[in-house]
């Protein structure tokens, strides 16, 4: 998270650009669930590179999928409750409702949260 805290952020439903977190949250025209880094910071990050690349994470994902993992896709996001009237329409829009992926016929996503959560952060 240090790492990325050098580039912009970007509201998911609005295309606002921020120049870090603190100015998103504080932003009281902000309605969006999620915020994100471009694809291109969240690679270029050393940090990122170890933790996607790591023995154990690789290791995990061959030993699911019974195959030598292939990386398709690297995102970065926050995501925090959202201010508004119309709820239902944001968090629909973020994907914060029940969704499901199918991506490929063998697939395993990892999420890994950066900052602390407990059973206050949601469901």
């Amino acid at each position: 998270m240090r790492d990325l805290s050098q580039y912009p952020i970007f509201a998911q439903s609005t295309g606002s650009q921020y120049s870090n977190i603190n100015k998103a949250l504080l932003d009281p025209s902000m309605t969006s669930a999620r915020i994100h880094h471009r694809k291109m910071d969240v690679a270029s990050s050393i940090y990122t590179f170890n933790l996607i690349s790591s023995p154990q994470i690789v290791d995990i994902a061959t030993s699911y999928l019974g195959c030598d993992p292939l990386l398709t896709s690297i995102e970065s996001w926050y995501v925090f409750p959202v201010r508004g009237e119309d709820l239902s329409s944001i968090y629909d829009a973020a994907a914060q409702t029940y969704h499901y992926h199918l991506d490929w016929i063998k697939f395993v996503k990892f999420f890994v949260n950066l900052t602390d959560v407990d059973e206050s952060h949601g469901p």
